[in-house]
């Protein structure tokens, strides 16, 4: 701890993001972790409270802590499918109960990152704590159907009182302390990156495609590889697949049978993820359910048109063949048919969508994102 800082500039986050101890050193999932270097540049320190991972193959997708005014707070994970481990979880609420209240009283600026269970216990102190100034960031869809806890969780943030600022994906509330947020994910270099790629790129050649997220059929993998099984077009060169899951090899196989080459990257670091989009002309993600992927806002910034499911707030962004593609109904056949018209766009729509994209993706900079916290949610300019 810094004995010498006020509580008045630190943070207290409580989530269920993963968190790892491994060679002595602290690692915690990547995206978060950049969001919370970034905060750093209102508040003085951060004190994190996370569960503790240990899976080393998480380190793919972990970053390292590296700036001692992030501390951190591993909690025993629970959680699971089975019975069992639901049963875990109402067990262990007691002690999570205690070890969130302990940190929560002791400070004036609470962060929760929900949907989790860390963050719904939070939620439950704000009532408590008027004098206390809480943020809870809902990660899922505000709208769709979801699973019942996930149900309760939004129904107890629409009622939670004025100490308490929630920032959802989209605009569908008029309640002054429920505020759309974009999700943060790209910085000063990200766009200026982005700005010479988008010089560069153009359609003239074969069109490229790529896929980022977790490899399942909820993330509409299977949806990619069936619009692709009948296809036989020349103009379409390489499917980029980047991410992990248990059902990457079923996957794998069954894109051997196709035309056209697959490249499934596993988890990529940002850096090497940029390549991909580099590489490629059109983003795909038919998902069957999202909060906002952030893969939108990066594809955007680095010239990838969007193709996407319409879940969530995402057609408040994407028009349908005006800035990118929406795929209703959400099946291969609909896909199937994007993707023909998309290796059939001229080049010079083609420059024009992603020249008007890349204006549109400054809404995802970090900068903006801090900005729209320290004068927005914790008014501390």
């Amino acid at each position: 701890m810094h004995k010498n800082i006020s509580k008045d500039t630190e943070l207290l986050v409580v989530s269920d993001t993963g968190m790892m101890l491994h060679n002595g050193k602290r690692y915690a999932f990547g995206p978060v972790v950049r969001e919370f270097e970034y905060l750093l540049k209102i508040f003085d320190k951060i004190v994190w409270i996370g569960y503790l991972d240990e899976d080393p193959n998480m380190l793919n997708i972990f970053d390292e802590i590296v700036s001692s005014r992030i501390e951190i707070i591993p909690l025993k994970k629970t959680g699971g499918k089975k019975f069992v481990n639901k049963l875990k979880i109402i067990l262990s609420y007691p002690y999570l109960f205690f070890s969130i209240w302990k940190y929560v009283r002791r400070f004036k600026y609470i962060h929760t990152r929900s949907p989790s269970h860390p963050a719904f216990i939070s939620m439950v102190l704000s009532v408590f704590f008027g004098k206390k100034i809480f943020w809870h960031k809902y990660a899922g869809s505000w709208i769709d159907a979801a699973p019942w806890f996930y149900n309760v969780q939004r129904n107890l943030l629409k009622k939670l009182g004025s100490n308490s600022k929630v920032t959802i994906n989209g605009n569908w509330e008029s309640k002054k302390t429920i505020l759309p947020f974009e999700n943060p994910c790209l910085s000063t270099m990200d766009r200026a990156l982005g700005e010479k790629i988008l010089i560069k790129k153009n359609v003239l050649h074969k069109v490229n495609f790529c896929f980022v997220g977790a490899l399942n059929d909820k993330k509409g993998v299977d949806i990619i590889l069936d619009a692709f099984s009948s296809f036989n077009d020349d103009n379409i060169g390489e499917i980029h697949i980047v991410g992990d899951g248990l059902m990457k090899e079923g996957y794998i196989e069954k894109a051997k049978g196709l035309k056209n080459t697959f490249h499934f990257h596993g988890f990529l670091h940002k850096d090497e993820l940029v390549k991909v989009y580099e590489n490629s002309h059109f983003l795909l993600l038919p998902s069957k359910s999202e909060g906002f992927p952030k893969v939108i806002g990066e594809a955007m910034n680095f010239s990838c048109i969007p193709i996407s499911s319409n879940v969530s707030c995402i057609d408040q962004y994407i028009k349908h063949t005006e800035n990118g593609f929406l795929i209703e109904p959400n099946n291969a056949e609909t896909l199937k048919f994007i993707v023909e018209a998309a290796t059939s766009m001229t080049n010079d729509v083609f420059l024009e969508i992603i020249k008007n994209n890349y204006v549109v993706s400054n809404a995802f900079t970090y900068d903006n994102y801090v900005k729209r916290i320290e004068t927005e949610i914790f008014d501390l300019d």
